[in-house]
């Protein structure tokens, strides 16, 4: 089972991004997200597996070591295809830079590994928007 590593923004911006998840939905362009009840995050890694008895270990570690902070979101992207997704994308700043790697640091000295694509520096972060599946 895959698991996701994520961290959540504060209320206000929270609001904004659901308020974005109905004017996209209204204009047809339905987020999987919203429908499902998940809320709006951005994803720090994501695991093919883990021991379930690590994760409280993972979440210790977060809460004491990320600190809120300020993010820019400039642009926007789009996947093709069949699973389409909108996607806002962050500026990558020095803090989440500090963050994915001490992250992942963490995992690698406790045999977690995330998975590949997560590992990359250009692959960048985002925080998805809408996704709509076409079959």
């Amino acid at each position: 089972m895959a698991y996701s590593i994520e961290i959540y923004f504060d209320t206000e911006f929270e609001k904004k991004l659901l308020n974005l998840w109905d004017k996209l939905n209204e204009h047809s362009i339905p987020s999987i997200m919203h429908r499902i009840g998940s809320r709006p995050h951005l994803a720090l890694s994501i695991l093919d597996s883990i021991e379930e008895r690590k994760i409280p270990k993972i979440l210790q570690y977060l809460s004491t070591n990320v600190k809120q902070f300020g993010i820019e979101f400039p642009a926007i992207s789009m996947t093709p295809g069949e699973n389409q997704a909108v996607f806002l994308a962050p500026t990558f700043n020095a803090q989440l830079f500090k963050i994915q790697k001490s992250l992942y640091d963490y995992l690698l000295k406790s045999g977690d590994a995330p998975k590949k694509i997560f590992m990359s520096r250009t692959n960048g972060f985002h925080t998805v928007q809408s996704q709509r599946s076409y079959h």
